[in-house]
């Protein structure tokens, strides 16, 4: 399956869980483990099909353009977060704020998390 646009992607939850889709499995994923923990709702260190879809859903709503989740690079400007959404507007306030290690990175592009090409 492919997605066409970002559009395409926040309709993830539209399509028939029993069609034969799914989500790729970790490792093998290429989604680091942090990133899981976070898609990782409940805690019980399974990603359940609702998780990864509610990850994306909420990643959709914070960015000016849903295409950006199915771009490169792996890193987006702070400038693709919508800040007119109070969360929005809440974490680009957040990731612009110093942190003891530096400015805070960029925010990760979940495009990232694609599986990486086989050689």
């Amino acid at each position: 399956m492919r997605f066409a646009s970002g559009a395409d992607l926040l309709n993830i939850d539209q399509l028939d869980r029993n069609s034969g889709w799914h989500w790729p499995v970790p490792p093998r994923s290429g989604v680091d483990a942090r990133t899981l923990e976070l898609i990782d709702s409940d805690g019980d260190g399974r990603i359940r099909a609702n998780e990864p879809i509610a990850a994306v859903k909420w990643a959709g709503a914070l960015l000016k353009n849903a295409d950006d989740l199915l771009k490169a690079p792996a890193e987006l400007p702070l400038e693709a977060i919508n800040a007119d959404s109070a969360e929005g507007n809440q974490v680009q306030a957040r990731l612009r704020k110093p942190s003891s290690k530096g400015w805070a990175r960029p925010v990760p592009n979940p495009s990232a998390w694609r599986k990486p090409p086989m050689p």
